[in-house]
């Protein structure tokens, strides 16, 4: 509820969880979780998620972590991604939507592609009375 991206319904062993979708995530797809930060870079898929330290400099992510274990925060909305520009003395350097470049620490875990539905900001509301159904709130301007 209330997202602009698709969400996907992840099962492994016992438990079902609901994950933020990436772009190009299919049905029977196979997802890889690590929290291990290997000496050499993964090549790691889209759709995985591991820690900014295990994947290589130029890789687009998302679902980012500002602190190590306290969920993603950053880079969730819909068709958004960001860019791990470099790493330095146990931290990571991202390129956010924004463009504005954020330090994290390198154990900080994102997944790897883009957010699904990029063509949210393409779609047409048609009328004021539709916004409010979404929840938007008219404003005048002013404020």
């Amino acid at each position: 509820p209330c997202r602009s991206a698709d969400i996907a319904l992840v099962a492994g062993g016992n438990r079902k969880r609901w994950i933020i979708a990436t772009e190009n995530m299919q049905p029977g797809d196979i997802i890889k979780n690590s929290s291990h930060i290997g000496r050499i870079a993964v090549s790691a898929n889209e759709g995985d998620a591991y820690p900014l330290g295990a994947l290589p400099v130029g890789t687009l992510i998302c679902n980012l972590e500002s602190h190590p274990g306290k969920g993603a925060q950053y880079i969730r909305a819909a068709g958004t991604c960001g860019v791990l520009l470099r790493k330095v003395n146990g931290t990571a350097i991202v390129q956010l939507p924004s463009k504005r470049h954020m330090q994290v620490l390198e154990t900080c875990v994102a997944t790897v592609g883009r957010v699904s539905n990029v063509d949210h900001n393409k779609r047409v509301i048609g009328k004021a009375g539709r916004n409010r159904w979404l929840g938007k709130r008219p404003h005048t301007g002013l404020w």
